[in-house]
């Protein structure tokens, strides 16, 4: 009985913590939802759904909650900015992707030629009419 009464209180603060770490990011202009989700399973302490527009805490523990909400809130500022390094370096991959398959093509159509000139030859001079 005492412990379900203890999980209840820490359930409790553990809501009001969430209340008002949202009331502290709306007032940073933050518009994410935070939502505090104990999860020892996890492998982060938190993350950012940008599609959704939630800011996920798996950490139970207050100290740590904090810590996870600032650590996210550092990662969410910066996040346009990687946005843009982001596009450029998939820009530059992209035009890469298009310039080596343009060259791997024009070596294909070079080996093609080269392959009817060598069976000519092959066929011409030394009399070889076995089909490639």
């Amino acid at each position: 009985m005492k412990s379900e009464v203890m999980r209840r209180l820490r359930k409790q603060s553990l809501r009001d913590l969430e209340r008002l770490l949202n009331e502290l990011a709306s007032r940073m202009g933050i518009p994410l939802i935070v939502v505090i989700s104990p999860d020892p399973n996890r492998k982060c302490h938190g993350e950012i759904d940008f599609e959704r527009g939630i800011l996920f805490i798996y950490d139970s523990e207050p100290k740590e909650i904090i810590m996870t909400f600032v650590h996210e809130v550092v990662e969410f500022r910066y996040h346009k900015q990687i946005q843009i390094y982001q596009a450029i370096i998939n820009g530059l991959i992209g035009v890469i992707n298009n310039l080596v398959n343009a060259y791997k093509e024009e070596c294909i159509q070079n080996q093609v030629k080269d392959f009817k000139i060598l069976a000519r030859f092959l066929r011409e001079y030394l009399n070889f009419d076995e089909e490639f």
